[in-house]
């Protein structure tokens, strides 16, 4: 048995221009060997394609075996890339206020159009911290259409931070052999010839070994190119291609669409005044579309939906008195409001006196 791996004993041969054992199919060449362009004139100078079936192959060539790193290669580089963010992230960052910043001038205006008919004691200022705040809780909490402007926002984030990462991997993968006179072609592809490999097989003194190994002592002998660590690279990177562009064009097609609704919903008869206090106080006891306690009665509300147009509240309630069976109740006002959470028997004696006088 030879001391010589089958791959150093195959390109010594052919350096000595002997082709007679020379395999029919590339499929039969030593490991990694693609193709061989054979050059008769100069064997030595006879072209090597030196190709890496996976990806997997070719990092640990690289000396990076480390499964957060694989992992965040495939996760990145592979054929599908992973769109499994958190959307809960982006929906803090809205309701801090720090999104909403970033919507443009032209969008400023419409959120403050659209203030100017829903809350008009709510002030916008982007420059005010507490005023971003304050106008991103309310606007999301009115209108379910502002999710579309934060799913809008986090997929551009992810999208550049995406293309960040990729930049930083292929930068640090990137020819990792041209400094030894094997050249990438593209991909997992590289070319070299007959007499690059046998140089480094004999200056090295690896003779033993098969074409990855001697590659892989190359690069963790001579190159210096730090790479991995890359784990947590999708949140050190730094985004500088957001488009911005877009992101206004589609926070100010949901802002027109909500201003537009708003404004078919009002009528001359809407009092905007009570509508905005009977959203704020629902506001103020824990929102829509949840279970809330009204302690002081031991009762329970849940506020089902608002018809702005109408001007009417809708909502659930169960008490002791009840039985806790579940009464579906509608307001018009605070007063209605205030009488059917806090002294549900009179607003059920004034509800059969209007009936009875209607």
């Amino acid at each position: 048995m030879s001391e010589y791996s089958e791959t150093y004993e195959f390109l010594k041969t052919l350096s000595k221009g002997d082709i007679s054992n020379m395999p029919y199919s590339r499929w039969n060449y030593p490991n990694l060997i693609y193709d061989i362009k054979y050059n008769s004139q100069n064997p030595g100078s006879t072209i090597v394609y030196i190709n890496f079936e996976d990806d997997e192959e070719y990092l640990k060539v690289l000396n990076i075996d480390d499964d957060d790193d694989i992992y965040t290669w495939n996760r990145f580089m592979g054929a599908y890339y992973y769109n499994d963010w958190d959307n809960y992230h982006y929906e803090e960052d809205w309701d801090e206020g720090y999104i909403i910043r970033d919507i443009g001038p032209e969008n400023v205006n419409l959120v403050k159009n659209i203030l100017s008919l829903t809350n008009p004691t709510l002030n916008f200022d982007v420059n005010d911290e507490d005023s971003c705040q304050k106008v991103s809780k309310y606007l999301s909490k009115r209108f379910d259409d502002m999710d579309y402007i934060v799913s809008s926002f986090a997929e551009l984030t992810e999208e550049c931070k995406n293309r960040a990462v990729k930049d930083v991997l292929l930068s640090e993968t990137k020819s990792p052999f041209r400094k030894f006179g094997i050249s990438e072609e593209y991909g997992r592809r590289f070319k070299t010839t007959v007499n690059v490999l046998l140089h480094w097989y004999e200056n090295l003194d690896v003779k033993e070994a098969e074409l990855e190994e001697l590659l892989q002592t190359l690069v963790l002998r001579y190159d210096k190119t730090d790479r991995g660590g890359w784990y947590e690279l999708e949140h050190n990177v730094w985004c500088d291609d957001f488009d911005m562009e877009y992101f206004h064009r589609e926070s100010k097609r949901v802002l027109e669409n909500i201003l537009e609704k708003i404004e078919d919903e009002i009528s001359e008869n809407t009092d905007l005044e009570e509508i905005n206090n009977l959203y704020n106080k629902v506001d103020s006891l824990g929102g829509f579309k949840r279970w809330i306690n009204i302690e002081e009665k031991k009762a329970e509300v849940y506020f089902k939906d608002f018809d702005a147009k109408k001007g009417i509240l809708t909502f659930y309630y169960r008490s002791p008195d009840t039985g806790k069976a579940t009464e579906e109740r509608s307001v018009k006002n605070m007063e209605e409001l205030n009488l059917s959470l806090y002294h549900p028997e009179l607003f059920e004696e004034i509800k059969k006196i209007k009936n009875i006088i209607l």
